[in-house]
């Protein structure tokens, strides 16, 4: 009963957003403890705390595109526009070219984290001045956020298309 109320709530998830849980589905047949507790990992996933919505999906669209070229950077972008971005704020975000200080600063910080790089320290700083520890707290989550699911996938063997979301962004 729990596999088919969960493979249920999985085809809705597909058909709301276009994007296949084949890789759930696998997952669930072998271990449905498994896609349980990624189920309430979800809800951690998905926590922006204080943040503006658009500062936080600008740190997770910028993981996710570090990650993954391909259905979840996809996935990500319509769950961004699900939130009221648009699409130009969205391409501005994945091609690093925002005039907001807010996205610009998120960008920095994500990409510096995913990076490793040394600066990422001063962007925790910078973070913290603008929008408190909890705002850091929610710009680590995004950033987590969007590396899980194309890391998830690659492990078991399912991040294998790209896809030409910037492409898609940009038609007219």
């Amino acid at each position: 009963m729990i596999k088919w109320l969960v493979g249920r709530n999985l085809r809705a998830f597909s058909n709301r957003y276009d994007y296949d849980t084949g890789y759930m589905h696998e997952v669930l047949e072998v271990d449905a403890g498994a896609i349980l507790k990624l189920a309430l990992a979800r809800s951690f996933l998905g926590h922006a705390g204080t943040l503006p919505a658009a500062v936080w999906h600008a740190a997770r669209l910028r993981a996710t595109l570090a990650a993954d070229c391909g259905p979840c950077l996809a996935l990500a972008v319509k769950m961004a526009e699900e939130d009221g971005m648009t699409k130009n704020t969205i391409a501005a975000i994945l091609k690093g070219n925002v005039v907001d200080p807010d996205l610009q600063l998120a960008i920095v910080y994500a990409d510096a984290v995913v990076a490793n790089r040394p600066e990422y320290l001063a962007s925790i700083q910078e973070v913290r001045e603008r929008f408190g520890m909890a705002g850091l707290n929610g710009l680590s989550i995004a950033v987590v956020a969007g590396m899980f699911y194309p890391l998830y996938k690659r492990g078991l063997g399912h991040a294998t298309t790209c896809l030409p979301v910037l492409m898609a962004l940009e038609a007219p």
